[in-house]
């Protein structure tokens, strides 16, 4: 089965927002409200916009794999990376005082983080576990992936979910436009994989919760309908964190209040949040996450189109919609096919279109420093060859 050409934000997009509606029919919770015709219908536009923007796309073939070349690959000096990452987490952990796995509550947990430091960590562990496994795809080095495993291990360490998800995510989407066709074979090792990181990200979110498997199933609405199945209950937080956004959107649209304000529209959606801090500071120009409905206070995101609705309402939702496609044609012209980057990146895109069904992740400082990183990357080899040539 050839699936290579899916590997497009536009298409992967609507395939896993249809995904996540029949996973969200499976009743699972009691917490879910039923959605509202309006909300199909929203659902049912954007995914037409969105597969015709992409199959128009694959038409004029901004989109394109390619093994990266060896000259090109030994020019990498990932011990170098590994060793300012090793700095720049001792320094988090110094300045929080904790390591956020080891964490004895919540409030540490959410306290964790040096400012621009944290971010700029977790930016480098995404793009270059996801760029080294470009080279692992291209050469078969497998120094690469021990090089990967470390970034694994200090993302585990600092409990970010959300950035195991980014860099599986972009993983998967690589291997699939690497080899085109997808056999029977590499299917299994999907689900296998997908299965295991439903466990992990289960564990992970009752760790974060002060919860163990029996609580999370009691005290967080689980249904006849996931007790029939016979899952193991570790799966039920995996299914209340990938489906809770949807219930919080629809919470907030039948809640009919948004404030009408086209500057929280802007600054609190699509600005970076490092930037956005300081304006909503000056200006007071501000919405928080309060401002959603939520079915419980832990499962606080409502997919990237809340921000839009409860600013601006569904004209807000609209921009949002917008906004995605400006986001993905300038990437792809800061990043052409002609770009080495090219591949990482749209990988990356892939990855953080989907997570927008869960959150606004296009204002975040570790989502933005990671398409900026191979920009600085250029900048810097480009100074070296200035300054090669003067000699």
């Amino acid at each position: 089965m050839r699936v290579g050409k899916l590997i497009n934000p536009f298409i992967l997009f609507p395939f896993a927002f249809l995904f996540l509606i029949g996973t969200y029919s499976l009743g699972w919770s009691n917490l879910f409200p039923k959605l509202t015709v309006i909300t199909y219908i929203f659902i049912s536009v954007l995914c037409s916009l969105f597969l015709i923007i992409g199959f128009v796309i694959n038409k004029l073939g901004i989109i394109s794999y390619f093994n990266l070349t060896k000259e090109k690959i030994e020019k990498e000096k990932p011990l170098v990376v590994i060793l300012i990452l090793s700095i720049l987490f001792f320094l988090d952990v110094a300045y929080s005082g904790v390591v956020p796995i080891f964490a004895g509550d919540i409030d540490q947990y959410e306290s964790f983080g040096m400012p621009i430091v944290d971010p700029l960590i977790l930016s480098l562990i995404i793009f270059y576990s996801i760029y080294w496994f470009h080279i692992y795809l291209s050469t078969k080095q497998k120094k690469f992936l021990f090089y990967i495993l470390f970034n694994f291990i200090i993302c585990i360490l600092m409990a970010r979910r959300a950035a195991l998800v980014y860099v599986f995510l972009s993983f998967l989407f690589l291997y699939v436009q690497k080899i085109k066709n997808v056999r029977v074979v590499s299917l299994v090792i999907i689900v296998i994989l997908i299965v295991g990181f439903s466990s992990l990200f289960g564990y992970l979110g009752n760790a974060k919760a002060g919860l163990d498997d029996d609580h999370a199933t009691t005290y967080m609405g689980a249904s006849d309908n996931f007790y029939k199945t016979g899952v193991a209950n570790v799966h039920y937080i995996t299914y209340l964190y990938v489906c809770s956004p949807i219930a919080n959107f629809q919470l907030t649209i039948n809640k009919k209040d948004y404030k009408d304000s086209f500057g929280a529209l802007i600054v609190g959606n699509y600005v970076p949040d490092f930037i956005a801090n300081k304006i909503t500071n000056l200006f007071d120009i501000k919405w928080e996450n309060r401002d959603i409905e939520m079915v419980i206070d832990v499962l606080n995101v409502g997919t990237y189109f809340v921000g839009g609705y409860v600013t601006y309402g569904w004209l807000g939702v609209a921009i949002s919609c917008l906004f995605m496609i400006f986001f993905a044609f300038s990437i792809y012209f800061l990043y052409p096919k002609s770009s080495p980057y090219q591949s990482t990146v749209n990988a990356f895109l892939c990855a953080i279109f989907l997570m927008a069904l869960f959150a606004n992740v296009f204002r975040l400082s570790a989502v933005c420093f990671v398409f900026i990183i191979p920009l600085f990357i250029n900048f810097v080899n480009r100074i070296k060859l200035f300054s090669n040539n003067i000699k």
